[in-house]
């Protein structure tokens, strides 16, 4: 009976040696699934954005903006906004040099915005937005655009209206301008993801919870499985999928749950540039 008790005492100590190493990956997966689950439930915020134009007609351009030029305009806003856009005007040619936003806080002077770009960058009439960084608001603010290597014939320029706002205040290196830029107020305003990180949550629970079956039943009795029954898995993720509404677009979970209709606002090209497209051109233009 004492030997019985020795061999039983050795064998469970050899069985324990021997899944020691599955205990070990079983505790670090569910160490990393618990570290990202909280990260999704704690530093997941989104924000929608609104452009909203001033309204102003396009009476008429500051003047080009060359090199030294330095065009101010201040906003008071009934309402915070997170950022500002400026219709630029290109007079639809190739223009040269950099320009160059500031936007600064005139409650507190901090500044919200200071970026320098390429005047390549900027398309004829269109809104150039400034968001300001780490989702700052503010309801006063004054925007400086200061332009940097254009010669005269080779710079662009800003769309105005001849309308003044009360309070308002736009010079051209210095000089009061009757009138304002035309400009947009961005609102930003906080979503309720709860969905999106629940569905998120589920799916690396499940990824995580498959890596782990690894572990426990070993891969062979695993993949056996899945070979055997592959219809019905198949079938089954499919169901899992349509149930979910997942299409495996990059813009899926956005369109759905953060703004419906406006998921490809989130979607930015890794090279090129956006550009709107018909449905005829489809088959010659995309890769």
């Amino acid at each position: 009976m004492p030997i019985l008790n020795k061999n039983i005492f050795v064998m469970n100590r050899q069985t324990l040696q021997r899944n020691a190493p599955r205990g070990v990956a079983l505790m670090v997966l569910l160490i990393l699934y618990v570290s990202l689950a909280s990260y999704f439930v704690t530093n997941f915020e989104i924000f929608t954005y609104e452009s909203m134009p001033s309204g102003l007609p396009d009476d008429t351009i500051v003047g080009e903006l060359i090199d030294g030029t330095v065009v101010k305009q201040t906003i008071h806003s009934e309402i915070n906004i997170s950022g500002v856009g400026i219709k630029m005007a290109t007079y639809g040619r190739v223009n040269d040099g950099d320009i160059r936003y500031v936007v600064r806080d005139l409650n507190n002077n901090k500044v919200l915005v200071d970026q320098v770009i390429p005047v390549s960058q900027l398309i004829d009439n269109e809104y150039f937005d400034l968001d300001f960084e780490g989702h700052l608001v503010a309801n006063n603010v004054e925007i400086s655009i200061s332009a940097f290597g254009a010669i005269s014939g080779k710079g662009v320029t800003i769309w105005m209206s001849n309308t003044d706002q009360d309070g308002d205040v736009l010079t051209f290196n210095g000089e009061t301008l009757e009138g304002e830029l035309d400009y947009s107020r961005i609102v930003q305003t906080p979503k309720n993801v709860r969905g999106l990180v629940l569905h998120r949550l589920m799916l690396s629970g499940i990824l995580f919870a498959f890596i782990g079956l690894h572990f426990v039943l070993g891969y062979r009795k695993i993949y056996d499985f899945i070979f055997k029954y592959r219809v019905f898995v198949a079938l089954g993720i499919t169901v899992f999928c349509v149930i979910n509404g997942y299409h495996f677009s990059s813009i899926g979970m956005f369109d759905q749950y953060v703004e419906p209709g406006m998921g490809s606002a989130y979607v930015e090209p890794i090279f090129g540039k956006l550009r709107s497209i018909r449905s005829d051109e489809w088959l010659v233009s995309t890769p």
